[in-house]
């Protein structure tokens, strides 16, 4: 059991560091994760499969590795949108390659985490992790809107709203949320041995353990509200009052299963009253829609353009950013969002990159295993445990409401707790009759042929190999910050090489552009080099705007350059600043 344990203390503890490291978007932070994922799937694989059926083997798990193999199978050509392309494509390779390398991420962890956990305690003590990390994300937060919110630890400013490590508060939002559903199945398990001790002073302990829950709790639900977000609050609402109306269906009298439901029925309407009063709630500011929700509304109805010209395979797994430009709406385009990575909803964005048929497959395999879930809960005669696991549950559930109106799966700390959290409630051990919670009692593991052992060894590896590149190029990305215009140059070259993306080839043209524009000597070898840079990659994404408005620029000076000396007129503009390197609009 050596393995068993070993992997679980790795998952607990990746559930601390990963919101600590900023969600873990860098990766400095997610490769470290990919490897301790992808090598602990394979030597868990190594030491055997358990006797009892494991349910996501047949519901979401075949259906999270059909999503990263569709991804993969898009890789094989490339094409802008709004142009002649196959049935299967994708819109930006590079991004589709990661994207299938970080859904593969998803299946290793809940591969890890429904082998890893084997008896109530581990999956109490899950729960716990994730509820505590909950807490301090909370208090973080609150005392970080004190003072300037623009500051994460204290010393690294980043753009947006962050909200403790979190650099934006929604997806801060989305973390809390799912805490708080921990938190409680965590306080309800713990009235019944408050119920059974006939002991004061065992009695007062226990009331005094329940006492600091509720005050967790508090200051859980409290870090939501602050940090603003209406989804993270709507769907942590709606998740636990759909949570307890099922779970008051298992009290045993009939007088207090109504009582429960009045009592849900009573809040419910409290928290109408709450948001007919507080019409920013319903993102109203008088009769107008605040300008976060236009603009949600407006990539909805530009996701759905998209979807329409591309229904059954979609435009690649992870390239909306390469896609998007071309559906964006004027109304978007006019508040100067000309960069859309992602269209703040994890569900539409899903059929918009690989179709209804990638879609459906992911949903089938979701609904088909929560199913399976609800049934193992009903099941559970312990009352602690069914509480714990009704928790684990109801936190997977306010993940995924909240990921309609936003795309906090796309953070790497929230989709390690979501995926977590189903894989460990197939942990079949964990919510079985109370004789049956031994480990020593288990029948050993069957473990596969050498070969397969072997070569499920080898894919660890070369997973966690292909995710190098992309901290290598972070890693030469940070260091061309503090360097001279040689050095920058010479620091993106080897970026572009590793990540050959239209960001990174934007990012080193610029450099040269920029150079040229100071150079009176030797001006247009710079022009025109950058120039070289440019043009393959403005193919590949012809609705990019920082390659636009530089090739345009770039047309200008070599124009110069062939036809008369190049005349340079006051200060000509430089080309918008290259945006920060990373994949996402909401990271540092």
């Amino acid at each position: 059991m050596i393995k068993f344990h070993l992997m679980y203390a790795l998952i607990i503890l990746s559930l601390i560091f990963a919101p600590l490291a900023f969600a873990a978007v860098e990766p400095w932070a997610y490769v470290p994760l990919y490897a301790v994922f992808f090598l602990g799937a394979a030597a868990l694989y190594a030491k055997g499969e358990d006797t009892h059926a494991n349910p996501l083997y047949k519901t979401l798990l075949p259906a999270v590795l059909a999503v990263a193999a569709l991804g993969l199978l898009q890789l094989t050509s490339q094409a802008p949108v709004g142009g002649p392309a196959q049935l299967l494509f994708t819109a930006g390779r590079l991004s589709t390659f990661n994207a299938a390398l970080l859904w593969l991420f998803y299946a290793a962890v809940m591969y890890c985490a429904s082998k890893a956990i084997k008896t109530p305690a581990q999956l109490n003590g899950l729960l716990w992790t994730l509820f505590g990390m909950g807490v301090f994300v909370s208090l973080m937060g609150m005392l970080q809107k004190t003072g300037v919110d623009t500051i994460v630890y204290g010393f690294r400013p980043v753009k947006g709203q962050p909200f403790g490590p979190f650099v934006n508060r929604d997806h801060g939002a989305f973390f809390l949320a799912m805490a708080g559903m921990a938190g409680l199945g965590l306080f309800f398990g713990g009235f019944k041995p408050l119920l059974r001790h006939q002991s004061h002073t065992k009695m007062f302990d226990l009331l005094a353990v329940q006492f600091l829950k509720l005050v967790m709790l508090t200051a859980v639900v409290a870090g939501i509200v602050k940090t603003g977000s209406r989804g993270g609050l709507h769907s942590f609402v709606s998740a636990a009052l759909f949570m307890g109306a099922i779970a008051g269906g298992f009290l045993k009298s009939k007088s207090q299963k109504i009582a429960a439901w009045l009592a849900l029925i009573l809040l419910l309407a409290g928290y109408g009253l709450l948001m007919n009063k507080y019409r920013i709630l319903l993102g109203l500011d008088g009769d107008k829609l605040v300008s976060s929700v236009a603009v949600r509304f407006s990539m909805y109805k530009s996701g759905w353009e998209m979807f329409k010209d591309y229904p059954v395979l979609g435009t690649g797994l992870g390239a909306v950013e390469h896609a998007f430009p071309y559906y964006t709406r004027k109304d978007l385009a006019a508040i100067g969002a000309n960069i859309v990575r992602h269209v703040h909803s994890d569900w539409i964005e899903l059929f918009m990159q690989i179709g209804f048929v990638g879609g459906l497959v992911f949903l089938a395999g979701l609904i088909l295993v929560l199913l399976r879930y609800y049934k193992a809960w009903v099941r559970c005669q312990s009352f602690s445990v069914k509480a714990v696991y009704g928790g684990a549950l109801g936190a997977a559930i306010v993940g995924m409401l909240h990921s309609f109106v936003d795309f906090g799966l796309q953070m790497p700390a929230n989709a390690l707790a979501f995926y977590a959290l189903l894989g460990a409630l197939a942990s079949r051990p964990a919510v079985q009759d109370r004789s049956r919670h031994d480990e020593e009692e288990d029948p050993e593991p069957v473990p596969p042929k050498k070969l397969y052992a072997n070569a499920a060894a080898l894919a660890g590896l070369l997973l966690t190999a292909a995710a190098v590149p992309q901290l290598l190029a972070w890693h030469y990305e940070q260091q061309a910050k503090t360097a001279d215009y040689a050095g920058r140059a010479a620091l993106r070259t080897k970026v572009l090489k590793l990540q050959p993306g239209p960001q990174q080839a934007f990012r080193l043209a610029a450099e040269h552009y920029n150079q040229a524009l100071t150079d009176k000597t030797a001006p247009c070898a710079l022009f025109k080099q950058a120039d070289e840079i440019t043009a393959p990659y403005l193919r590949q994404a012809p609705a990019n705007a920082g390659l636009n408005l530089l090739a345009r620029n770039l047309r200008l000076q070599l124009a110069n350059c062939y036809n008369r000396p190049l005349t340079l007129k006051g200060k000509p503009a430089k080309p918008a600043a290259a945006p920060a390197p990373t994949q996402n609009s909401s990271r540092p």
